[in-house]
């Protein structure tokens, strides 16, 4: 599995966004934000709407709208930490 994942980060994953990438991105109407919390503990959460809902706003920054779904805030500031 390690090696496979290697490979797709030799293929694919870059340190900023490409004009095609911008291209693509711009015009999709989803996509799957992953994030972790304090602890590393990881998440994936669906991001959607119409197409376009997503910019890019350079190279290495995307924007999207915050739409409440479930309350939990995970990919817009995370949620609190325990005491």
């Amino acid at each position: 599995m390690r090696r496979l994942a290697d490979g797709v980060e030799r293929r694919i994953v870059g340190a900023e966004i490409t004009p095609q990438h911008k291209e693509f991105i711009e015009t999709r109407d989803m996509f799957w934000l992953a994030t972790i919390d304090h602890e590393g503990r990881p998440t994936v959460s669906y991001k959607g709407g119409d197409p376009g809902f997503v910019r890019v706003v350079d190279t290495k920054t995307i924007a999207f709208p915050c739409y409440d779904g479930n309350g939990m805030f995970y990919s817009m500031g995370g949620s609190p930490r325990p005491h």
